[in-house]
């Protein structure tokens, strides 16, 4: 389901809501907020995450390297939890609320974090279609 609010897109996908700004193609930095609408857990969270980033055909040791990390990151989120993503050049970072958590991801990482959401290739980023 998409909601429009104030020029920006937002996305609800079952549990969470992600806000988007419009932005170019490779552009940097870029930040991704997930509003969480009921309770998830955090190692659920990462499965599915790494479940889109598999869809990319991106090598099993490091979606199995990136599941590991981000389930030991990531705490369970209550509603109205705020996770960002900050995607830099070189890597990115999850902000909970206002803690950022304990690990730098690499660019391959970044890069598909950002398809999971943008790319024509995975399933979640169809609903950018509509934005």
């Amino acid at each position: 389901m998409l909601n429009t609010h104030g020029g920006h897109s937002m996305f609800i996908l079952s549990a969470y809501i992600l806000k988007r700004v419009p932005m170019k193609k490779n552009e940097r930095p870029l930040m991704f907020s997930i509003k969480y609408e009921k309770p998830v857990e955090g190692k659920n969270f990462a499965i599915a995450l790494t479940k889109e980033m598999e869809s990319q055909n991106l090598s099993k040791d490091d979606t199995t390297a990136w599941l590991k990390k981000m389930q030991e990151i990531f705490p369970d989120f209550s509603p109205s939890d705020i996770l960002n993503f900050v995607a830099l050049a070189d890597k990115g970072y999850f902000v909970l609320n206002d803690t950022v958590l304990d690990h730098e991801f690499d660019q391959k990482f970044t890069q598909a974090f950002i398809d999971v959401w943008l790319s024509d290739k995975v399933v979640l980023s169809n609903y950018n279609r509509n934005y």
